[in-house]
């Protein structure tokens, strides 16, 4: 009998220096997809459950459990980060 070869592991593999420096100026330059000023727009909005209408839509756009939860928690940190910004300003 054939043995399968080990599946691949993501979580292996870290993120360089380099990579996440690249990733941070692409997004200061790109700034957000549609989808994600989206839901940007419902952490704002907020109401009783947001959170489960976010995860919704981030799951039906990204594919993937996993995925729609960390997207959800990284517009949280940019929604975070424009409140510490504006409140800097002022």
């Amino acid at each position: 009998k054939r043995e399968k070869p080990a599946r691949y592991n993501r979580k292996s593999v870290q993120a360089s220096k380099r990579q996440l420096m690249a990733r941070e100026i692409a997004r200061e330059v790109c700034g957000l997809a549609p989808y994600e000023r989206r839901i940007l727009d419902m952490i704002k909005t907020g109401g009783s459950s947001a959170d489960k209408r976010i995860y919704k839509f981030a799951k039906k756009r990204l594919g993937t459990h996993k995925r729609a939860l960390k997207k959800r928690e990284d517009i949280k940190a940019v929604n975070t980060a424009q409140r510490v910004r504006a409140a800097g300003a002022n």
